[in-house]
């Protein structure tokens, strides 16, 4: 039975039969090539899967099902941050006035756009709500972006000041350096992205034990993420399928006994059965 009514049976056969095809492909190129593009490749892997598993969650299938294929995109996550800097930047070519030709980029540049901070959290969420601890802490350790990033901006569609502060926040979180995680979380803007700051408070209430702030800013982001999701404009957008910094956040409160699974709030986009334990 379908968890998300308004899903279009015909794209999902579609967009599912390409994904499925996609990850193929990228397995298939990334054990025939070794060495050649496999931080792209593994971007696209882990892309192609993360829309599996969305789709999956939305169509029904179980919830074991849905937490293993979610471990699978964050593995695919790791191996894309852990080839950082190992590629060129795609190559552009800039076309002057007067028609002279050069490329933008030097040859010897790297591209670290595919290790951007936001990515980066995503999947450190996707791995503490897949159950895998210990490529959670892995993937905190990798979350950094070189000073100056061009793909950093406050109206980047990449990464955003924002998207830093509160990915260094749950870094520090993560990593138990829990005195920094106020310092970076009380940048996040309100204004900018209220998920965002949201998302910061939450995790500043595990890390001082507020209980009451923590269920309150959790059904917040919770109530924020229903109202985007049923937009008809996001109903193919496969992230809003799955809420999962309201997940991740929540698995993270009940380690800190900051909440008891009884307390937390519910709904189709978190549904406790993925905060639970296999």
């Amino acid at each position: 039975m379908k968890r998300l009514s308004y899903i279009d049976d015909a794209l999902v056969e579609r967009v599912l039969g390409w994904s499925h095809e996609g990850a193929r492909d990228a397995r298939d190129l990334l054990a025939k090539e070794p060495g050649r593009l496999e931080q792209t490749r593994y971007a696209a892997l882990a892309s192609d899967l993360g829309r599996i598993a969305a789709y999956e969650y939305a169509t029904g299938a179980p919830v074991d099902d849905v937490r293993m294929r979610l471990r699978e995109v964050a593995e695919a996550w790791l191996q894309v941050f852990e080839r950082r800097g190992t590629e060129p930047p795609f190559p552009v070519t800039v076309v002057s006035e007067t028609g002279d030709r050069a490329p933008l980029h030097d040859p010897n540049d790297r591209d670290f756009s595919l290790t951007n901070s936001r990515d980066g959290l995503l999947a450190i969420y996707t791995a503490i709500v897949s159950c895998h601890d210990v490529l959670a802490y892995r993937m905190a350790q990798l979350i950094w972006d070189p000073e100056n990033a061009p793909y950093v901006g406050y109206d980047s569609e990449v990464c955003t000041p924002d998207d830093q502060h509160l990915a260094r926040a749950v870094k520090s979180y993560i990593m138990g350096a829990t005195e920094d995680v106020a310092t970076e979380a009380s940048l996040v803007d309100l204004h900018a992205s209220r998920a965002r700051w949201l998302q910061a408070s939450i995790l500043m209430a595990i890390a001082n034990q507020q209980k009451a702030d923590f269920l309150l800013h959790l059904s917040e982001l919770q109530h924020w993420h229903q109202r985007e999701a049923a937009r008809k404009s996001r109903r193919t957008d496969t992230s809003f399928y799955l809420n999962l910094p309201a997940l991740a956040l929540a698995k993270l409160a009940l380690r800190a006994g900051t909440a008891s699974r009884e307390a937390l709030p519910s709904d189709t986009h978190a549904p406790l059965e993925l905060v639970d334990l296999p």
